[in-house]
């Protein structure tokens, strides 16, 4: 998972500040420079929520997976139409 709070951020105003951001959003200040130098393994979904209302933006924009993430994923599973997984190598 990469978060793009970083390109994000320099889009909407370059002189954005991760203090600013922090203290707007109402996430730490930690939360903020973990999302914003991709230092992180897990996310509370509230910091999500809040840095998607602050800049307007949808969880998709803000977190992606790994280009190497999404093609292992892709080869082995594939979704259907009602979202569900299904394994296609192995059991399930």
């Amino acid at each position: 998972m990469k978060s793009r709070l970083a390109v994000l951020m320099a889009e909407r105003d370059p002189r954005m500040s991760q203090r600013e951001v922090a203290e707007k959003s109402g996430v730490s200040a930690m939360a903020v420079n973990r999302l914003y130098n991709n230092d992180f393994k897990r996310v509370d979904t509230e910091t999500l929520e809040k840095l998607c209302a602050f800049l307007e933006c949808d969880l998709s924009e803000l977190l992606v997976l790994k280009t190497e993430q999404l093609s292992n994923k892709h080869s082995e599973r594939q979704a259907d139409e009602r979202g569900r997984t299904l394994t296609l190598r192995g059991t399930p």
